[in-house]
């Protein structure tokens, strides 16, 4: 019988973090700041994909890094799912500089953002014995196409991962959904289309034994609260459950919207955007509750009061989403 510890993180830009620092303004014929880009000026440059220009983007400072990298360690994961990886480089890089070598298997494939964020994944923490977890196959879905092949399904990819653990095996569908950047509804047939294509690549998947019965885990950053349309094709299963439902309704939220960053107005959002999807079957082998690490938020996130991170400010956060993690035995 073997037990892990799963989590899953979006981690805004892992690594290389380029923001967006808005037009020059100047005094004396000299950049003095800058002013944040209109949401019309965003949509503009990610049209044209993300290309790192010196007008359009900064680095993140390590501060920012660092607090990331807090924020991944009090998760305490042996599997950690990521959204929002800039590559493999970037991801072995932290691993090393940020992380203290903390995972011994790190895994990031080259998607279909035109950002070049990815999903990944980090496993096999050192403290754990040699061999204990292994990615053991690897199967992208990030080349199917929609039914008029017009469009990849998936914004990002669906990263299928086989884990052998010391004791079992484990299969993780790894999602990053389309974002509600062009708002909720506007976006929403999108997420239908790549949960549906989720569900018949479970279904697919294990077929034979039923995918009620398997040890699989689906998880990541699904870009949608409820109500959703999304949502609903997986809650009308009944050989998946939502493990994530198991948290009380007001301590269910993941992710922090500040309107001030994006040059908008209305008020903060706290939503649930992250989620932990297991089969029937491990999910009544598992009646814990899954856990949402707060401490890397940024100041302005003032629904959460509890202790933050060493570097946090009002603007530094490990994420505006918070890593969500459970144990899992198999």
């Amino acid at each position: 019988m073997a037990s892990v510890r799963v989590a899953t993180f979006n981690v805004e830009n892992l690594f290389a973090r380029f923001r967006f620092r808005g037009k020059p303004t100047y005094r004396n014929g000299k950049v003095v700041g800058y002013r944040p880009y209109t949401r019309q000026q965003l949509d503009s440059i990610l049209a044209r994909g993300w290309t790192v220009e010196e007008t359009f983007f900064m680095p993140f400072k390590h501060t920012a890094r660092d607090v990331t990298g807090d924020a991944i360690k009090a998760t305490k994961a042996d599997i950690l799912a990521l959204q929002e990886v800039e590559s493999m480089d970037g991801l072995k890089k932290f691993n090393t500089d940020v992380l203290d070598g903390r995972y011994r298997q790190k895994l990031a494939i080259d998607g279909n953002d035109p950002r070049r964020i990815d999903v990944g994944l980090l496993c096999a923490p050192k403290k754990a014995a040699a061999g204990a977890i292994n990615i053991r196959n690897i199967r992208t879905h990030q080349f199917l196409r929609t039914a008029n092949n017009q469009a990849f399904i998936f914004s990002r990819d669906c990263l299928e991962v086989d884990l052998q653990l010391a004791d079992g095996e484990l299969t993780l569908f790894i999602n990053h959904f389309k974002s509600m950047m062009e708002g909720k509804a506007q976006t929403e047939a999108r997420r239908v289309l790549q949960v549906q294509k989720v569900i018949d690549i479970i279904q697919d998947r294990f077929s034979k034994a039923g995918p009620g019965n398997a040890n699989w885990v689906l998880l990541g950053d699904f870009n949608t609260y409820r109500p959703s349309a999304a949502l609903a094709l997986l809650d009308k299963l009944d050989w998946a459950v939502d493990v994530t439902k198991r948290i009380p309704d007001d301590e269910r939220w993941t992710h922090f919207y500040d309107p001030t960053e994006w040059n908008s107005g209305g008020a903060p959002e706290y939503r649930q955007l992250d989620y932990i999807w297991m089969s029937k079957a491990l999910a009544a082998k598992n009646p814990g509750v899954p856990t949402v690490i707060r401490k890397g938020l940024c100041l302005a996130a003032k629904k959460y009061t509890g202790p933050r991170f060493k570097g946090v400010t009002g603007k530094v956060a490990a994420s505006d989403h918070c890593p969500v993690a459970m144990d899992i035995t198999i």
